[in-house]
């Protein structure tokens, strides 16, 4: 434990520091009521698995469900219009939506000015900004 008052490394069962003569026993008790307790600790970890794996499940539960609407949407696409329709439809969506990546992963770098919002951040040669 380190000294509040000279910052010198003490043990935990030390009473006093032994730089300066502060009282530690009281300031250590003070310090461990305000973490949790272990017991706590684990039941927040294991509540927090459990949100985790309920918001996975219902991800699944929306990507299955979702499947299933779009394989009816595309059998009775089939049955109506023959499979030459439906490949070009699903290859003009992924044309699209691909086009659509490009623009949006590009849109910061070619639109979006950091360098005029705050300049200390950014490089100087060329408006990059910079790591850390």
């Amino acid at each position: 434990m380190f000294c509040p008052n000279c910052s010198a490394d003490n043990r935990r069962e030390q009473n006093y520091c032994r730089s300066c003569g502060l009282k530690l026993d009281s300031i250590s008790r003070s310090v461990a009521e305000q973490f949790p307790s272990v017991e706590y600790a684990k039941l927040q970890k294991k509540k927090e698995l459990f949100e985790k794996l309920g918001l996975g499940s219902l991800a699944v539960t929306g990507a299955i469900g979702l499947g299933m609407i779009l394989s009816k949407a595309a059998y009775y696409k089939l049955i109506l219009f023959g499979s030459e329709v439906l490949f070009w439809s699903a290859f003009g969506a992924l044309v699209l939506f691909g086009l659509l990546s490009v623009f949006f992963f590009n849109y910061p770098k070619l639109f979006m000015k950091f360098e005029k919002v705050n300049p200390k951040i950014c490089d100087r040669r060329g408006g990059q900004e910079l790591d850390g």
